[in-house]
């Protein structure tokens, strides 16, 4: 009986070499685009025998188990798996460098090294493809995402972009007249408009009369150049880790910079170390204007009018508006008693106008704030030093800690120069 059951094994150890012999000429008959159809009859044909010989090997093994008490049946079924390691080996050394997937004859021999003989053969009565016998195990468990299945297998993917913070982008100083300077101090020299020393022009009574004296007075005023600037402070191993994190900083830092200046620019208190902004060194709007226009039902399209008004008044053309973004749709959505939006259209994509001037829409002025002005006549912003970002290991102990630190500083100044060519209005309610 052990006799008979080993030649069965190499009888089926010589079809599976044969098979997987001729699986490899069905692969190079496909890569040169030969017929196949051949081989792979050959490969079911063999399939189907191998099937029957695992049957046999099945009874044989039945037979053997039931005198397993005989001194020669244990090594009888030792030698048989040791003849299936052996074959085993040869199959991967034939996929050395390569993931190969499981053939027909690689499958049989798993399912008789698992003592699986009682599937072993059905195995094999799968309909084969020359490629690949599909799914060999039909009754494998469910592979799930769950905790207690292939869960702690899911990697996930990372986006390595710092998402960051929506920051408006600065546009007011693109209004201002910009001038260098390498000094410090801005000082510049201008006519005083009021009192009675002006120039005065008239006719001559007749001949030999003195002629109109006319007498000017002048003042000076003064624009110091100021700094502002701000630092960060991080590890050097954070730079190495996080590589784009230094990008990051040098893009930040001077975005910030530059919405800082922009907010002295529009409203600089001028105390010691600000600029002199545009908004307090404006002239305030004449809210009397509304009233001798005879205008009704007052809205900010009728101010603003008015102010365009003012500055023509004091002999300069408005060339642009600032506002609020919240200001400008609220001048958008006004309607007439049909509900139709009286100079918006929301079909329109035109940049943002009223009364034929631009409007600068931007957060950086206030809700409540108007402002009209002629820009390039009414103020300079004067470039000491532009916007800069530079970085040291030296400063304080960072060389010991292994720190960095990082600081983007400008110095400019901000000159009005005619106040009556800038008119501002606080529209907030009253109450």
């Amino acid at each position: 009986m052990p006799n008979e059951l080993q030649q069965e094994l190499e009888t089926l150890q010589g079809n599976i070499k044969r098979m997987l012999d001729l699986e490899d000429d069905i692969k190079e008959g496909k890569k040169a685009a030969k017929g196949v159809a051949e081989l792979k009859e050959k490969v079911a044909s063999m399939s189907m025998d191998n099937a029957n010989t695992v049957d046999t090997i099945k009874e044989l093994a039945a037979e053997a188990m039931k005198q397993q008490a005989k001194e020669n049946g244990g090594e009888v079924f030792a030698s048989i798996h040791e003849r299936i390691d052996e074959f085993e080996t040869k199959m991967k050394e034939r996929g050395v460098g390569r993931q190969r997937k499981a053939t027909p004859g690689a499958a049989f021999v798993k399912a008789i090294k698992d003592k699986d003989l009682s599937t072993a053969g059905a195995r094999y009565k799968h309909v084969f493809d020359g490629t690949t016998m599909g799914d060999f195990d039909r009754a494998v468990k469910q592979i799930t995402n769950l905790a207690d299945s292939a869960g702690d297998l899911l990697i996930p993917d990372f986006d390595e972009t710092i998402i960051e913070q929506q920051r408006r982008m600065p546009r007011v100083r693109d209004l201002l007249t910009t001038l260098r300077t390498d000094r410090d101090v801005i000082t510049d020299f201008r006519e005083v408009t009021t009192g009675a020393k002006q120039f005065e022009p008239d006719y001559q009574s007749a001949q030999g009369d003195v002629k109109s004296e006319s007498d000017r007075e002048f003042t000076t005023d003064q624009w110091t150049v100021e700094t502002i600037a701000h630092h960060l402070t991080t590890s050097v191993q954070i730079l190495d880790d996080v590589t784009r994190l230094q990008d990051f900083i040098n893009r930040i830092m001077l975005l910030e910079l530059d919405l800082k200046v922009e907010d002295e620019i529009i409203y600089g208190p001028g105390t010691a170390g600000t600029f002199r902004g545009l908004i307090p060194e404006s002239e305030v709007f004449d809210t009397d204007l509304v009233t001798d226009l005879d205008i009704q039902n007052v809205t900010d399209i009728d101010r603003l009018r008015a102010m365009i008004l003012q500055l023509a008044e004091n002999n300069f053309p408005a060339t642009g508006m600032l506002m609020s973004p919240f200001r400008w749709a609220k001048l958008e959505l006004k309607k007439d008693t049909q509900d139709r939006y009286l100079f918006a259209s929301p079909q329109n994509a035109a940049g943002p106008r009223l009364w034929g001037l631009p409007v600068v829409a931007t957060n950086a002025v206030d809700r409540n704030d108007l402002h009209v002005g002629n820009y390039q006549l009414g103020a300079v912003f004067y470039d000491r030093q532009n916007p800069s970002l530079t970085s040291s290991t030296e400063h304080a102990d960072n060389y010991t800690r292994n720190l960095v630190t990082f600081r983007a500083e400008m110095r400019g100044a901000v000159q009005v120069r005619r106040s009556s060519a800038l008119i501002y209005f606080d529209a907030t309610p009253s109450g």
